[in-house]
């Protein structure tokens, strides 16, 4: 559901491909966490203008990321977690970022990021997490 969200694609929640089968997985559990992934995006969506992004993968100059972004606002999604580089030159100043974590869909207090070049950004864990940097 992240990957689709932060790529610009779209996700059908009545399409069972994406319900992940394990052997030891029952199928009302899947949909059950699925669908709880699905609020986890909606709540997340209340803060972006998901309509203005566009994918955007140059931005990502190292790390692993799905990356959509405006002139003012960024999100990126990072599935393992660890550290990312992306190049914020089309956003000048010091546009604030916050994590959301996907597993419970609490968002972090916003802080400071460097605009203008360069900046690398380190996920709380080893975890699934996504990024919103907004410069309004």
């Amino acid at each position: 559901v992240w990957t689709a969200s932060a790529s610009g694609a779209h996700v059908d929640h009545l399409d069972r491909t994406l319900i992940y089968l394990k052997p030891s997985w029952q199928p009302a559990l899947s949909r059950r966490v699925f669908r709880k992934q699905l609020g986890f995006v909606a709540s997340f969506a209340k803060h972006v203008k998901f309509w203005e992004m566009q994918p955007n993968s140059v931005m990502v100059k190292s790390g692993t990321a799905f990356v959509m972004a405006s002139a003012n606002e960024l999100i990126g999604y990072l599935p393992n977690g660890g550290s990312v580089s992306l190049d914020l030159a089309a956003m000048p100043g010091e546009p604030k970022a916050r994590w959301y974590d996907p597993l419970d869909g609490t968002i972090g207090d916003p802080f400071p990021v460097r605009g203008g070049g360069e900046v690398k950004l380190q996920a709380p864990d080893g975890n699934d997490w996504a990024l919103l940097i907004s410069g309004r």
